[in-house]
């Protein structure tokens, strides 16, 4: 798979096959991220709606590195944005929400 066609993927098959002898461990930790990511993307809001840049980029460092984990590498680029430019705020906030409800719908989790 090329990186431009890998980029296009919202989760990264090939970390899905790390998880291959082990789906329900994929699963699970597809649950915990599910269940984290709310809680963050709730206090990442309230931050923005705020304007408070350093709890911005703290968040969304968060947020990016967890993405990154499960291999939603655009979801993790979205929250790099965010995290290098926290005064982007709301705009690149839609673009996060976009990018995490394409990746929630594909997590065994979200079944």
């Amino acid at each position: 798979m090329s990186a431009s066609s890998s980029a296009r993927e919202v989760l990264d098959p090939s970390v899905q096959e790390l998880f291959a002898d082990d789906p329900a461990g994929y699963a699970e930790l597809s649950a915990i991220f599910v269940r984290s990511t709310a809680q963050r993307m709730a206090e990442l809001e309230d931050a923005c709606s705020h304007g408070a840049s350093e709890r911005i980029a703290e968040i969304a460092h968060a947020l990016a590195s967890s993405a990154e984990s499960l291999g939603a590498r655009r979801l993790g680029l979205a929250c790099r944005t965010l995290e290098r430019d926290p005064a982007s705020g709301s705009a690149q906030l839609e673009q996060v929400r976009t990018e995490l409800t394409a990746v929630t719908r594909r997590l065994p989790a979200a079944d």
